[in-house]
Order: structure tokens, then C-alpha cells, then sequence
């Protein structure tokens, strides 16, 4: 299995330098002198099929809840650029370094998270409708 990932107008940081955090989790600290406002991640060799990769980031402190999940990338869905301006809080403001994570899922887990996720997102919009 192989992955990479770049910032725009930056060189292609390979799979091996991630350093693996636990048995299905992998980590890059990635470094620009402007504001990383774009990342694209890409499956280079395929996964085993029913898998994928998610992708995550995170900007210092690099606390457990820093991590924002940006989608997910498969053998049918190689590469993504993700827009991580809508990613920052005014909290987190524009930053210049950052962790990149991926996590080996199975795709229907992958799948009944998305759903769960938004369920969770859907929820908040409904009680404030029933407020009105």
C-alpha cells in the first residue's frame, strides 16, 4: 500500500515519510512558508479492496482534538484536493505547519460514519428550526 500527498507548489511527500502512529494510522508534519490553504492526497499503488484511507489534518497544538476530518480516498476515488481554508476556525487562523493523517478503514464503516456524521450535522439545524 502507498500514498502520498503535496501542497501546491511544494514536492510530493511520500508514503515513507509518514511515520506510522498505530497499526492502521499514519502521520506527516508538512511545512510551507505561506499559509497552507490546499492539500492533495493520492492513492499511488492500490489498497486492498473494500478499503480506504482517511484523511485528516491538524494544525499545533496537535491536540487529540485538533484533528478535522477532511474525506476519504480509494481505489475508486484515487486523489482529492482538499480545500482546508474551510477546514480553520478564526482560532486556528491560516497556519504554516501542520499534521497530515490517514487512517486504513474499512469502506462500509467509512460509509456509516459519513452517515452518522451527518445525522450529527443535520440534528443541530432541526432543533434550531423548531425554535423559530
Amino acid at each position: 500500500m502507498s500514498f502520498t500527498c503535496f501542497v501546491p507548489g511544494h514536492p510530493i511527500v511520500p508514503a515513507a515519510a509518514f511515520q506510522q502512529a498505530s497499526e492502521d494510522r499514519w502521520c506527516v508534519d508538512l511545512h510551507a512558508e505561506t499559509p497552507i490553504n490546499d492539500l492533495a492526497a493520492f492513492v499511488s499503488t492500490p489498497l486492498e479492496p473494500g478499503t480506504a484511507l482517511s484523511c485528516f489534518i491538524a494544525c499545533a497544538p496537535f491536540e487529540a482534538t485538533s484533528w478535522h476530518y477532511l474525506g476519504a480516498i480509494s481505489n475508486e476515488c484515487p486523489s482529492c484536493l482538499f480545500k482546508l481554508r474551510y477546514v480553520w476556525s478564526a482560532r486556528d487562523a491560516m497556519p504554516t505547519h501542520v499534521q497530515f493523517g490517514v487512517q486504513l478503514v474499512r469502506q462500509e464503516a467509512l460509509q456509516a460514519s459519513l452517515v452518522e456524521q451527518e445525522e450529527a450535522e443535520r440534528k443541530p439545524e432541526e432543533e434550531r428550526e423548531q425554535e423559530q
